[in-house]
């Protein structure tokens, strides 16, 4: 899961990583901050196939 937006850290990863395992889903999640990722050609995919999942 990538996240995009104004203000994000990793304090911000670590809460929303702990809140999502207190869910006990059968699924885990990998948590990115979209401007932290160097791989340019990782945020092009993101930005072409990504889906929205919650918008504010």
């Amino acid at each position: 899961m990538c996240l995009l937006g104004k203000g994000l850290t990793s304090n911000l990863i670590l809460k929303l990583d702990n809140a999502l395992d207190e869910l006990m889903l059968p699924y885990s999640f990998d948590l990115s901050i979209f401007e932290k990722i160097d791989n340019q050609n990782f945020k092009d995919h993101i930005s072409r196939v990504g889906m929205v999942l919650y918008q504010k």
